[in-house]
């Protein structure tokens, strides 16, 4: 249980800082505030539901189903950044309207 929770742990510190920073890079300064409090509301608010939702299908369908239901989840959220076109961007132009 622990190597996993050392690999998970240094793979999410950097995605957090390469998502932050792409955020502020692309977002203009009067709005970065708005933003980051959005998106921060938004995964707190889907964290609570999933939370909820995990609840529920593991009472309906039983611990074995939920976990591959979860876990289906997350190989398909892997591909779906995979693919995205975020992965290509290798520079980062200046905001219109920033100066």
């Amino acid at each position: 249980m622990h190597s996993p929770q050392v690999i998970t742990d240094s793979t999410y510190t950097l995605f957090e800082i390469n998502q932050v920073s792409l955020r502020q890079a692309v977002t203009p300064e009067p709005l970065r505030g708005r933003v980051n409090a959005t998106l921060e509301f938004v995964r707190l608010g889907a964290t609570r539901l999933g939370a909820l939702l995990g609840g529920w299908l593991g009472a309906k369908l039983g611990l074995r189903a939920t976990l591959w239901i979860g876990a289906s989840g997350s190989v398909l959220a892997a591909l779906w950044l995979g693919l995205a076109p975020v992965r290509r961007v290798r520079e980062i132009t200046d905001c219109e309207g920033e100066r």
